[in-house]
């Protein structure tokens, strides 16, 4: 309850009117789980306050739908540019892959058994 009455005089402006809720309601015998479950009355008369200064609501909501949208687009735009950028690369790792493969596969055969073909008898 001290920690909380400090915060509501010295801490963040943002948090002040919450915790001096918060001690309020320990002070008044609620349990520390309980106390924070409630917006605090400030808070929520500014909420409504300002939710009623705003005039522009769909303006507002038109806005953040067309940045939310514009977001997508731009991850969509990445990753398809990031797939075909790696594209080139992924097929010349499997090309050289295979070829490295057959050399050897086919080294195998022309080698023969450990005996060089060009070793003089003699």
């Amino acid at each position: 309850m001290r920690i909380f009455r400090q915060q509501a005089k010295s801490g963040p402006k943002v948090l002040r009117a919450v915790a001096e809720d918060i001690a309020e309601k320990l002070a008044a015998g609620e349990s520390f789980a309980d106390a924070p479950r409630r917006p605090p009355r400030p808070l929520s008369r500014r909420c409504s306050s300002n939710s009623s200064r705003s005039a522009s609501k769909p303006a507002s909501s038109k806005r953040r739908s067309t940045n939310s949208n514009r977001y997508y687009e731009t991850s969509l735009h990445t990753q398809r540019k990031f797939r075909s950028m790696m594209a080139y690369p992924a097929i010349q790792f499997l090309a050289a892959i295979f070829i490295i493969s057959g050399l050897i596969f086919i080294l195998g055969f022309l080698g023969g058994e450990g005996k060089s073909k060009m070793s003089v008898s003699g």
